[in-house]
């Protein structure tokens, strides 16, 4: 091969024992070139179709259907997770709600052998009611792919006691398309001063974007008891959304304090972040 800085085929000397050739002339292969070529394409065929068929982590979906394709740990003092053990797990809604009213719940999509992208969709409701525990448990889903809340997620209260937070964090985007809320749902007479009862944080934390098209509210409960002794309303949790590609809001958010048959009683309001 000559050093010119532009070789044309005229002036190429051909390798191999080939002839340069002409614009209008194909040029030959050698059949153990031919065979390289091949051997190369094969295995980078190989390699991607190994690549795109074990990706780590595992869809999981919460609906009413049976728990399945996966498995609980932990304890009620620990905190319980629930890990994947095939693709297409799914875990029943209330199997999730009886464990949250005594402890943490963490959702993962991590699985050795999974094959999916690790997307967590919310197909059926989780109400889960606090009423026996001062302490604040947390409702944790953490997905590699997207998240989807198809359905209401509502931490709610039938005692003087503060509902648990919500936690949603994803590397994909995060889509809250039913109502993601930690204020009871209806009003509560026995709140006492001396309680400070609070409704929960609510967390949506995405490393792409976050669409938000239903309320997400971390509103104190009301209180329109008029009692000397009860009649408090809740303090307000606190929002907070990040999304690092963007946030699009087309719904209320809202951290108000709640509301008591006098505002001395009012509960405070609190902070709503939003991150991009």
């Amino acid at each position: 091969m000559r050093a010119d800085k532009h070789i044309s085929a005229s002036l190429w000397d051909a390798p191999f024992g080939l002839s340069p050739f002409s614009h209008a002339q194909t040029p030959k292969i050698p059949s153990f070139c031919s065979l390289f070529l091949t051997s190369i394409l094969i295995f980078l065929f190989a390699t991607s179709f190994s690549y795109s068929q074990t990706t780590g982590h595992s869809n999981v979906t919460i609906s009413d259907a049976a728990t399945v394709n996966g498995v609980w740990s932990g304890s009620n003092s620990e905190g319980w997770v629930f890990t994947p053990t095939a693709d297409n797990a799914n875990i029943q809604a209330s199997d999730l709600e009886g464990k949250i009213r005594y402890g943490t719940v963490s959702v993962t999509t991590v699985n050795s052998s999974g094959t999916q992208l690790g997307s967590i969709y919310v197909e059926d409701q989780i109400h889960q009611t606090n009423d026996d525990t001062s302490f604040q448990n947390t409702l944790h889903l953490k997905a590699q792919g997207i998240i989807e809340v198809n359905d209401y997620i509502l931490m709610d209260n039938s005692n003087q006691y503060s509902t648990n937070h919500i936690r949603l964090e994803s590397v994909g985007d995060i889509f809250i398309n039913a109502s993601v809320s930690t204020q009871g749902d209806g009003t509560y007479y026995s709140k006492r001063d001396s309680h400070n009862a609070s409704s929960g944080d609510i967390y949506i934390i995405s490393e792409s974007r976050v669409r938000i098209d239903a309320l997400v509210s971390a509103s104190g409960v009301n209180n329109t008891n008029n009692n000397s002794f009860y009649g408090y309303a809740f303090d307000s949790g606190s929002v907070y959304i990040e999304g690092v590609g963007g946030v699009t809001i087309g719904a209320n958010v809202s951290a108000v304090g709640g509301d008591a048959y006098t505002s001395s009683r009012d509960g405070s309001s609190n902070n709503i972040e939003i991150h991009t």
